[in-house]
This record gives C-alpha cells, structure tokens and sequence, in this order.
C-alpha cells in the first residue's frame, strides 16, 4: 500500500487550548506566560498581528498586551498535556503510523490520497497543492526540501 507522510503541527497550541478550556476567549487576544510568568511562550493570532514576539519578556510588552485588551495566563501544562495526548490519539485513529515529535507536532503515515478525496484542494495540474506537506513515501517530493520562497 502506497502512503504519504504528513506533519501536523497545533497552530498557537497552548492559547488554543486556554480558549478550549475557556469559551470566552475565543474573540479575545490570548498571551500565555512561561513559568515564573516572566515572558510569553504563546501567543493567539492577534496578539501575533500585535508584533508581540515569541518569547518577549511581560514587563516590556505588558502595555501593548494590555492595549489590544489581551487576556493573560500562566501555562498550565496539565490542560496542554491532556489537550495534547487528545489530538495525538484522534490523529492515531486514521494513521497508519503516527511519531510524535513535540506536545504539538506529529509525523503522521496516512493512506494514499488523491486529490478527488480532499475536499476544498483545487484539482487541476500544476503546483496547486504546494502548501500542502504531504508526500507519497519514495517520491522525488519527499525528498525535496521547499525553496526559500516557499510557503511552507
């Protein structure tokens, strides 16, 4: 049986699962602190478009975090823990095999697809599936690595 391979990755992971755990604050901007509360270890989208950067130290940004109406939290590691082991295993249902890299990314081995079973993927020729990192196992794709200029 032919597969792809494909590397799932959480997007904004521990906000997204304060926002989980929380309801509301899904249309709020979310800064999760490391901790001793000391600097943000995950930011919500917002709080990205706010140029708020990845390990920024709370008391040098507490003011813009506070402009944008940001809500900020300790990490709670349980929650991202139990969140994680969660996705890990609804990924394990549908793969073939499935290596966990972090709390938030996976290498996942999956059935072959075509491009007729993924909804919303144009179907034409050409390069339009380039964003998409899932390779056919022995491809010249699988071996390539993007270019600079790619998206991915």
């Amino acid at each position: 049986m032919d597969r792809v391979f494909a590397l799932v990755d959480c997007e904004n992971f521990y906000a997204s699962c304060e926002r989980v755990f929380d309801p509301s604050l899904r249309d709020k901007p979310v800064a999760v602190l490391s901790n001793n509360d000391g600097c943000v270890i995950a930011r919500s989208e917002e709080v990205k478009e706010a140029g708020v950067p990845m390990g920024a130290p709370l008391f040098k940004w507490r003011e813009e975090l506070d402009e944008i109406g940001t809500e900020i939290l300790s990490s709670n590691y349980t929650l991202y823990g139990d969140m994680s082991r969660r996705v890990h295993s609804l990924i394990e249902e549908e793969a073939l095999a499935l290596e966990r890299y972090s709390i938030d990314e996976a290498f996942a081995a999956l059935p072959e697809l075509s491009r007729e079973n993924l909804p919303g993927w144009p179907t034409g020729s050409g390069g339009e599936l380039g964003g998409m990192l899932a390779f056919r196992s022995g491809s010249a794709s699988a071996r390539r690595r993007p270019s600079p200029k790619s998206p991915i």
